[in-house]
């Protein structure tokens, strides 16, 4: 497509900004969130190792 092929394709980072509306403290917010992206098979996956299989049919 015309593009260089010297960087990596993928984003270099990526940041979330997130509002809860809760009736909570901010450290309460931060661990919940904490919990949640340690929870979350997105998370998992973008920050981890995950082999990827290509197929032609």
């Amino acid at each position: 497509m015309g593009k260089s092929t010297e960087n990596r394709a993928g984003f270099l980072g990526m940041k979330v900004i997130t509002h809860i509306d809760a009736d909570m403290t901010l450290e309460e917010k931060q661990a919940f969130l904490a919990e949640v992206d340690r929870r979350c098979p997105v998370s998992d996956n973008l920050k981890e190792l995950t082999p990827i299989t290509y197929e032609v049919e």
